[in-house]
C-alpha cells in the first residue's frame, strides 16, 4: 500500500527532527566534556549525560509507532529508561563520589547503541 504525501512528508520531518536533535546532543556533550581540561585545575569537572529513551509523553507517543516499537525492542534491557534513573548519573557526576571524573559522557541507555 502506498503512503499518503502527508505520511511521507511526516516521516521526513521526524527523521530531520531525529538527525537534528542526534546532532544537538553530540555537540552538548562535546561542549561539556571539552571544558574539562581547562577546568580541571580549579577542582571543577565537566562531564556530559547521553540518555536513551525515557518514560517521557513524546517518547510514549513515539512507542505507539512501529518505528518505535522498534527501537524499544533494541534496548538490550528490555525497556526504556525512567527519568529517575537518568537523575542517578546526574547526582552522581555532581556528588564528591565523581570529584575524580571529567571528561567523560555517561551512556544511560539500557545498553543500546544509538546510531
Amino acid at each position: 500500500m502506498a503512503q499518503s504525501r502527508s505520511e511521507t512528508l511526516r516521516r521526513i520531518r521526524l527523521g530531520v527532527l531525529s538527525i537534528a536533535l542526534a546532532s544537538t546532543l553530540a555537540a552538548c556533550g562535546a561542549v561539556g566534556v571539552s571544558g574539562a581540561p581547562g577546568n580541571s585545575p580549579s577542582g571543577i569537572t565537566a562531564n556530559a549525560i547521553a540518555p536513551g529513551l525515557v518514560a517521557t509523553d513524546m517518547v510514549a507517543k513515539e512507542l505507539k509507532s512501529k518505528s518505535g516499537k522498534q527501537k524499544a525492542a533494541q534496548i538490550p534491557v528490555g525497556r526504556i529508561a525512567e527519568p529517575e534513573e537518568i537523575a542517578a548519573g546526574v547526582l552522581y557526576l555532581a556528588s564528591d563520589g565523581a570529584a575524580y571524573v571529567t571528561g567523560h559522557t555517561l551512556n544511560i541507555n539500557g545498553g543500546m547503541l544509538m546510531s
